[in-house]
């Protein structure tokens, strides 16, 4: 009989020592190396610069490049656990929806109560200047490449390393590097670090999906749960 995955009791953290390092390792350069190199690219081949796009393209291809030599196994693991136990995938997948929407709801009455309404995330303004110019290959990154990558580095690596000792760490660890992870670069770029509170408006959906992840016991869960994120906003007509 296949034991079912409950958050705090039996989810089961089998990611490996050397996969953690790797993990953390690849982690780093995601963040910060890959941005700088890519920022640096008109300088050293000018004549082969690809759009803004496309560039994006390439950033996630390497990581999910490393991923399948070095995390194939793990994400193996995370789909039969996936299969073996997808009821409770599913009904995590739905709680996790419910719970996404109930905070994002809180977050909105927070920037309300402050009396201003809630503005233009940066990085959800340069996803639709992308999706502008380059529809499908920004919604090929943003959709499917973006999500597999993301949940692997921060649910995968960062959650479950630190889950094996302390659960809420976990969470709030792993919550806060994804959020200021979409928007550091904003803030260093414009030299403004009142930028960093748009990292406000990722944590509904982290910790939905951080939630969905440890409930169902399966990585997989929250990369669909990703994916349908990234998705919904396709569906919207153009501006």
């Amino acid at each position: 009989m296949v034991p079912e995955f409950h958050p705090g009791k039996n989810f089961i953290p089998d990611l490996t020592k050397s996969e953690a390092v790797l993990g953390w390792i690849y982690l780093l350069v995601h963040v910060l190396v890959l941005p700088v190199l890519l920022n640096f690219m008109p300088w050293f081949w000018p004549w082969a610069l690809p759009s803004a796009t496309m560039l994006n393209v390439g950033y996630y291809a390497v990581g999910l490049l490393f991923a399948a030599v070095f995390f194939r196994k793990l994400l193996r693991r995370e789909f039969d656990r996936l299969c073996d136990n997808f009821l409770g995938c599913v009904s995590g997948f739905a709680m996790a929806f419910f719970l996404w929407y109930i905070l994002m709801m809180l977050v909105q009455l927070l920037f309300m109560a402050l009396g201003t309404d809630i503005p233009t995330n940066p990085n959800d303004a340069t996803i639709d200047t992308l999706t502008q110019t380059e529809r499908g290959p920004t919604m090929v990154m943003a959709v499917f490449m973006a999500p597999v990558l993301e949940e692997l580095l921060f649910r995968g690596v960062v959650f479950q390393s630190i889950r094996k000792k302390h659960r809420i760490l976990a969470y709030v660890v792993s919550i806060t590097l994804f959020a200021l992870y979409h928007i550091w670069q904003y803030a260093v770029v414009e030299m403004d670090a009142t930028i960093l509170l748009y990292a406000l408006q990722y944590i509904p959906i982290t910790l939905a999906i951080t939630w969905a992840y440890e409930r169902s016991g399966s990585l997989w869960t929250a990369i669909f749960f990703h994916m349908l994120n990234n998705f919904l906003p396709f569906l919207l007509p153009a501006a």
